[in-house]
């Protein structure tokens, strides 16, 4: 069992500061959003580098990291030889409405119903430049 969460939330809430507040996308959107961050995530786990990973977090997360850090971070996944591929196939299920909390970030929790263990998942999201990209994450697969 691996959770992860990364970013200082001290620096988002300097970095949105001034921001105008964003809305909470579409469950189509978030749908997208979300397989296409496990999937890239899946990507390093399998290649054992995180380089296209790093390429697509928040600039603010890519400040604080490097994809070797990455790796490091997620090295439990990569020794485990955990593959979440077979989500490609699912839908997610989103545990309660995504929302936008109080520093700006867009969180998203739920789950794919893969079996014989369900991939869990938290993620969250800074919009840069219009764009919704990933400061955190939590990955779990659970029976």
């Amino acid at each position: 069992m691996t959770k992860i969460y990364l970013v200082s939330l001290s620096l988002i809430v300097a970095a949105v500061a001034f921001a105008a507040t964003p809305k909470v996308p579409s469950e189509t959107e978030l749908k997208s959003m979300t397989l296409e961050t496990l999937l890239t995530f899946n990507k390093g786990v399998q290649a054992k580098d995180f380089t296209g990973f790093y390429k697509d977090i928040a600039k603010l997360w890519q400040e604080q990291t490097t994809p070797e850090k990455l790796q490091g971070l997620f090295q439990d996944f990569i020794d485990k030889e955990l593959d979440i591929s077979p989500i490609k196939k699912l839908e997610p299920v989103f545990n309660k409405p995504a929302e936008i909390n109080s520093d700006d970030v867009l969180v998203v929790n739920g789950y794919y119903p893969t079996t014989p263990k369900r991939v869990v998942f938290k993620l969250q999201y800074l919009q840069e430049q219009g764009d919704w990209k990933l400061v955190g994450i939590k990955l779990d697969t659970v029976d």
